[in-house]
């Protein structure tokens, strides 16, 4: 059972976490968010003909009015300005104040933009578009800030093997958000046909547009308000994130209550660690040199994050580029075509009205279909599958409908047309399109979750500028007699859409430098975690084992305990594929060629503290294996993460080989990593290569007689670790040995073995006073005559009654501090100065 450790925090249980109710609630308060966002977003595409009719009339034109090209990109670019704003500044917001306390902000700002933008009045079409294009800013800064935040508090919620999908269906709202847009101008303006009916601009220019028509667009923006109005309450009652609130807010406590109020099961902490929450091996708040103490944009963050945050973001600029300009001119293209007739043959909310059927009919069956596809595969073949598929389909169907675009234009070819471009649609979704969202909530650390999604976001709305306002002026007909008013030359829509399957080319190179989170935790993929710990049965071989983490990735070590004839003592850590010839070793380190053998078993207790099979590395923070030199298989280096026992032989912890060196470092010692499979010559002119790992001093090993605790093995037993191949142990497994705990709050340096015997000695001494005072309690003259002769079962079953669940707890606590202290005692520990 794998588990992070973050200050006692248990964060497995939401990793774990099944379907809850409170997942489908979050899906639904941040989802519609998402759906808000993307009705105000897209519905401008739908009245923008419908504004250029009502405020740019030009009495005896033969093409109805149109918003001149300053004032189109204007309306269709400001808000995606604001959204670009709104995410860096939210996304930011999020790190320093959390996820929930700015998470209401955006929702307000919408709802209050969203009414602004229907009572943009004023006494010219410059004084109404200007007043438009302001509350279209700030409805967009709300609606940026709405996409770190839904983003990373679904993602902090989610648990690992369903977080994919939870995210997407968060940003699958937004096809619901486009299908609504469509279908309210639908309504609208067949309800205002059938009551203020008009001719067509051919047959009479003027009385094509009713007045009435100036409410419709009005009252289609001002729809938008309403889905975030009703989820406004809901988003206020949900917490805060519980990973926020350990992990940068360093309240463990208040995350573990968040935590089991959610989940509704009981999440405990571990009371010794306060509140000061690790996120390395040896972590010290106060260490200015903490491993997690970089900075946003700090060499350290460039170095584990750089190329992650330049994939995420430029993925997402490419995506945004070629998703928007399809998706805000759609009724360009449709009218290049030749689906929709031409705009003289039409009223103006005719016009309005075939414009919408035809966007929603391309959400309904290419935009919504491939969101939840994407939902439904994305935890089975994982994002970086669904990214690069979803790209390369993106740029077939985008030159397979530029190359013979001619063809596409022929009368009886639209539908094929229609086809192809809904299939974009769908790749786009079912894509890069969604990924490019639920990606970089995943893999970026808790304290910069937020700014990094809110970065790579307004990334992507920069590219959505670039399409908006490039395809505005791009797509023009190439042929000066024929643009749009207003409008200069363009390349034509033919070089405009081989363009954009030019730039989904290259946001499929970018995919390359996105790593892959399915079934990953978020400290794996962040690395806010100290390490994973994944208990099993008692193992005794590296085989065993193996059995229990070895489909997990990574480098299983084998660790053996070696002592020379002098009585020094070693520790060799290898890979459990490196293959070790102690002659050679022996040699090596000039000790000759039978200088080494296996250490006594009685030598695992006394120096090394741990129990039969368990020799590890982290065994050195004992006072007692101070002089126990430490050689380290050069192969770690290379691992993504590596296996070691902690100091119990049924618990295994994966860390990377840089957490090992912060506990090696944490304790006084610096790592060394070698070759041990190298066989160098030594001689005269060529001395021992490893000689400066034999310790300075030998370390005495009393008469197993003489200890209070007697050895369980004959006291020349020779032993290895519990990942020796080679060798089969047949002794009886063993629990972590007494001489591994520590009292409380007491520095390692100050342990000594009589000590921790007397620990092991109250420890027994209390379960019998407790187990005595119990049994007296319960002989009474009442139970005698009660029970008579059925007095021992019955005296028997209530000492079991009463004490199982308090002996449970006492020796669990005692089993998880032995195995735990060398990280507790990793970051108390100071060595002294060498002189």
């Amino acid at each position: 059972m794998a588990s992070e450790q973050n200050q006692g925090l248990n964060f497995n249980a939401m990793d774990a976490a099944k379907l809850q109710w409170y997942h489908l609630k979050a899906v639904v308060v941040t989802g519609m968010g998402f759906f808000t966002d993307a009705y105000d977003l897209f519905c401008i595409s739908l009245v923008t003909k419908l504004l250029g009719r009502i405020y740019y009339h030009v009495d005896g034109s033969p093409k109805p009015g149109s918003l001149p090209p300053n004032v189109a990109a204007a309306v269709n670019g400001v808000a995606l300005c604001g959204t670009l704003a709104g995410q860096l500044f939210f996304g930011w917001l999020g790190d320093k104040l959390g996820r929930k306390r700015v998470y209401g902000v955006t929702l307000l700002l919408m709802v209050a933009a969203s009414i602004g933008s229907g009572l943009s009045f004023g006494k010219t079409p410059e004084t109404v578009m200007t007043t438009l294009c302001f509350f279209r800013f700030w409805l967009g800064f709300g609606i940026g800030g709405d996409y770190p935040l839904s983003a990373t508090i679904m993602a902090e919620y989610s648990s690992k093997s369903s977080r994919g999908a939870f995210i997407a269906a968060v940003f699958a709202m937004q096809g619901f958000g486009i299908l609504a847009g469509g279908g309210v101008a639908i309504l609208v303006s067949h309800i205002f046909q059938s009551v203020f009916p008009a001719p067509a601009y051919s047959v009479n220019p003027t009385m094509s547009t009713v007045p009435q028509a100036d409410y419709v667009w009005r009252i289609i923006l001002m729809v938008g308000a309403f889905p975030a109005v009703l989820t406004y309450y809901w988003r206020m009652t949900l917490p805060e994130t519980p990973r926020y609130t350990a992990l940068v807010a360093n309240n463990a406590n208040k995350a573990s209550q968040d935590m089991s109020r959610v989940l509704n099961v009981e999440i405990r902490i571990d009371d010794n660690n306060n509140n000061n929450i690790p996120n390395a091996v040896a972590n010290n708040k106060s260490d200015n040199n903490h491993s997690s103490s970089f900075g946003m944009f700090s060499k350290e963050f460039l170095r584990r994050h750089g190329l992650h945050l330049l994939g995420t973001a430029m993925a997402w600029f490419f995506v945004d580029v070629a998703y928007y300009s399809q998706n805000l001119f759609q009724k360009d293209i449709f009218s290049a075509v030749g689906w929709l007739p031409a705009a003289n043959t039409m009223s103006a909310l005719d016009e309005l009205f075939k414009i919408a059927r035809a966007q929603f009919l391309i959400a309904l069956c290419g935009t919504v279909p491939g969101y939840w596809f994407t939902v439904a595969l994305i935890d089975y073949i994982g994002r970086f599958a669904i990214q690069m598929l979803g790209f390369f389909f993106m740029t077939v169907f985008m030159f397979a409908l530029a190359i013979p675009y001619h063809h596409w234009t022929m009368p009886g070819n639209h539908v094929g047309f229609v086809v192809m471009y809904g299939l974009t649609f769908f790749f786009a979704n079912f894509g890069p399109n969604a990924t490019t969202f639920i990606v970089p909530a995943e893999i970026f650390p808790a304290r910069f979750r937020s700014t990094c999604h809110g970065i790579s976001a307004a990334a992507g709305k920069a590219g959505a500028i670039v399409g908006a306002l490039g395809f505005l002026y791009a797509a023009q007909n190439q042929n000066p007699a024929k643009t749009d008013a207003g409008y200069p030359a363009g390349i034509g829509m033919k070089n405009s859409l081989l363009v954009l399957g030019v730039i989904n080319l290259f946001g499929l190179v970018f995919t390359f430098l996105v790593p892959e989170s399915k079934g990953k935790s978020l400290e794996e993929m962040s690395g806010d975690q100290i390490q994973q710990d994944f208990e099993h049965p008692v193992v005794l071989t590296v085989e065993a084992q193996a059995e229990h983490v070895g489909d997990l990735g990574g480098g299983l070590s084998k660790n053996l305990f070696l002592k020379d004839k002098k009585s020094r003592f070693y520790i060799v850590s290898v890979l459990a594929d490196t293959k070790v010839d102690l002659k050679v070793l022996s040699a090596r380190l000039g000790l000759g060629k039978g200088g080494l053998r296996m250490a006594p078993e009685e030598a695992l207790g006394e120096i090394l503290q741990v129990p039969l099979g368990c020799v590890t590395p982290f065994a050195l923070v004992n006072e007692s294996a101070r002089h126990v030199s430490l050689l380290l298989d050069q192969g770690f280096k290379s691992q993504e993460r590596c296996f070691f026992h902690p100091l119990s032989n049924d618990v295994t912890i994966s860390l990377k080989a840089s957490d090992l060196d912060k506990f090696l470092k944490s304790i006084g010692r610096d790592p060394a990593y070698v070759d041990l499979e190298a066989n160098p010559s030594v001689g005269k002119d060529q001395p021992p290569d490893l000689a400066s790992f034999v310790p300075s001093g030998s370390i005495a090993i009393p008469d197993p007689t003489e200890n209070s605790t007697p050895s369980k093995g004959p006291s020349e037993k020779s032993v290895a670790s519990t990942d020796i191949k080679s060798t089969k142990i047949t002794a009886n497994a063993s629990k972590p040995s007494s001489r591994a705990q520590n009292a409380k709050d007491k520095p390692v340096k100050d342990v000594n073995p009589s000590g921790l015997t007397a620990n092991v000695e109250r420890f027994v001494e209390e379960i019998l006073d407790k187990t005595s005072a119990l049994l007296l309690s319960q002989i009474t003259e009442e139970t005698i005559k009660q029970h008579g002769a059925q007095l021992g079962t019955v005296l028997s079953n209530s000492i079991k009654s009463c004490l199982s669940s308090e002996l449970n707890s006492t020796t669990m606590t005692f089993k998880n501090t032995a195995y735990t202290e060398g990280f507790h005692a990793g970051i108390h520990h100071h060595p002294k100065p060498k002189y």
